[in-house]
């Protein structure tokens, strides 16, 4: 699988890397269901994937964990492990940022234990709010990464002016975003900022969400979770999507491939994007995915699809 240097210096990360946030909020994890997520992660490596990302929050912890078991027959120093922090999940019913230097500090040694390593190779907070200042933040990853614990800073879903600010406090090596056919906010200023300045953009959340939560169960009439839901969803319209799954759905028929796999290859045409992460709770899910890798969509492809977006997202 074809590898890119993430940001200036970072790791070389394969074009896909698999996340483990199909565990999103699950509280019960079955045995079954973490026998195909083990057997989804042996695929992952098998394929040539090299990087996974999770968080403490995806399974209260126990996807850490579960990934620490489905990579032990791997070399540490031939994956990249990318975790977050900054969301105190300890009261389920409740959330709250937690991005005091001591948060940090503690929730990484938890994530180092749960996935049973010596160092993080890309450590980044899962969201900061506007109105919380940097430095503090950032000194404490700097600190993090002195003392080998943490090896590159990340951010995930930061806004371009958080993303200016933190050039100026630390070196800043990727930014992970969300990015897809229906939801290319990012378009316009970020993308275009971290191209110049060598900032690595991974790509999440290429297929529609609004799916995946009703599958969770965090669609709005089931949950009180609105700090989870509006991360993931960014409170968007899920009649958008539809709409543009329709239109570009004969696309993919004449090709004989997926929407999913359409939307994957769309993405990875866009240089400015280092890799996509894809999630699947089971083998086939993930085949399927790992497929999309070997379309190259033709320019005519590329223009309908650009007519298809403009028509129904507007940008």
């Amino acid at each position: 699988m074809i590898k890119q240097i993430l940001g200036k210096t970072g790791p070389e990360v394969t074009v896909l890397g698999y996340s483990m946030w199909f565990m999103l909020m699950k509280e019960t994890w079955r045995i079954h269901d973490d026998i195909a997520m083990l057997k989804a992660i042996q695929t992952a490596t098998e394929s040539g994937i090299n990087w996974f990302d999770t968080a403490p929050v995806y399974g209260f912890g126990h996807a850490e964990s579960l990934l620490a078991r489905g990579i032990s027959h791997m070399p540490r120093e031939s994956l990249i492990l990318s975790t977050k922090f900054g969301i105190d999940w300890q009261n389920n019913n409740h959330f709250r940022f937690a991005l005091r230097p001591s948060d940090i500090r503690t929730e990484l040694e938890n994530s180092l234990q749960r996935l049973e390593t010596d160092y993080i190779d890309i450590y980044q907070p899962y969201i900061i709010p506007p109105n919380i200042a940097l430095d503090e933040i950032w000194g404490e990853l700097d600190r993090l990464k002195q003392e080998g614990k943490i090896r590159h800073i990340g951010a995930a879903n930061f806004d371009i002016l958080q993303a200016r600010t933190s050039r100026t406090l630390s070196s800043l090596q990727s930014i992970q975003l969300p990015y897809s056919l229906s939801f290319r906010d990012i378009q316009e200023e970020l993308l275009p900022y971290c191209a110049e300045h060598k900032i690595g953009v991974i790509a999440y959340s290429p297929v529609l969400l609004y799916y995946l939560l009703i599958k969770l169960g965090l669609e709005k009439s089931k949950t009180n979770h609105n700090l989870i839901r509006s991360m993931f969803t960014h409170n968007e319209d899920p009649s958008t999507s539809i709409s543009l799954n329709k239109r570009i759905e004969p696309i993919a028929k004449k090709r004989g491939i997926s929407i999913s796999q359409l939307t994957i290859a769309w993405i990875l045409c866009f240089k400015e994007i280092s890799s996509v992460l894809v999630t699947a709770k089971n083998v086939k899910q993930l085949n399927s995915l790992i497929d999309a890798i070997d379309i190259s969509l033709d320019r005519d492809e590329m223009a309908v699809i650009g007519e298809h977006i403009a028509e129904t997202v507007g940008i």
